[in-house]
């Protein structure tokens, strides 16, 4: 059963609509031999005065959701927690709702953390 065979939970549904009317679209989905299914939607974000391509890892294994994100080169995915950490500095208690809110309002945020990591 892939992902949006899944009945997803309200907040990672908002948070597909909403990246999909930005322009996001689907790069990959696949389920793997456990039952663990995943979702990667890649789409442009603003970030200053320059657009930057994001990538947006929505997994679900053991009944447990999250949600990822990496930009452009990074080698790895960043969770949406520590990705709020490095823009509000700090350790965020977050849970799932928090974790896609974050990425739905703020993912410029993160593309603008991105680039000065990126340059320094």
């Amino acid at each position: 059963m892939t992902m949006m065979a899944l009945e997803l939970p309200r907040p990672v549904a908002d948070l597909c609509a909403d990246l999909a009317g930005q322009g996001f679209d689907v790069l990959d989905e696949r389920e793997d031999q456990v039952g663990g299914n995943e979702l990667v939607l890649q789409g442009p974000v603003r970030a200053r005065k320059s657009w930057v391509e994001a990538f947006v890892r929505i997994t679900m294994r053991d009944r447990l959701w999250s949600v990822d994100v990496r930009f452009e080169d990074m080698p790895v995915f960043w969770s949406a927690r520590s990705w709020q950490a490095a823009v509000d500095g700090g350790r965020p208690e977050t849970d799932l709702s928090q974790d896609a809110r974050f990425i739905r309002f703020r993912l410029s945020e993160a593309a603008v953390t991105y680039l000065g990591l990126r340059e320094a």
